[in-house]
């Protein structure tokens, strides 16, 4: 996966089947958001169209404070677990503190925010010296 996300044509030229194995990946990722699909309507008893809102940008802030860069690359499922930890914790800070529930997302983002902006300086001032 790396190779092919990588330079797809050099995996092609030292004998990957790239082709195959993106397809192979979306049907895995397809397989995988019909299991998760399946368990969320298992914990909320309900299939409606909006049960999901919310999540995406929590879990695109957990991606990026794992270290996951957003541009490609290499980024750790262990990063992305620490990622979702601090989400959860923070989301949980925020009932245990009694601010309003509906503060969740915006928080979320003010996180998200403050994590890019914190690459964005560790990069420009690595790249700088």
């Amino acid at each position: 996966m790396l190779a092919i996300g990588s330079n797809p044509l050099a995996a092609h030229l030292i004998g990957f089947h790239v082709e195959r194995t993106r397809v192979l990946l979306l049907a895995f990722s397809g397989l995988m958001a019909a299991v998760s699909g399946i368990c969320a309507v298992a914990y909320l008893d309900t299939a409606g169209p909006t049960g999901g809102t919310g999540y995406e940008l929590s879990a695109l802030a957990a991606t990026i404070i794992g270290g996951v860069k957003l541009s490609g690359g290499r980024g750790s499922i262990l990063g992305v677990l620490l990622g979702l930890c601090v989400i959860g914790i923070i989301q949980n800070l925020i009932v245990l503190w009694g601010i309003s529930p509906n503060w969740t997302q915006g928080v979320s983002g003010i996180v998200l925010i403050a994590a890019m902006t914190l690459i964005w300086l560790t990069r420009r001032g690595g790249g700088a010296g």
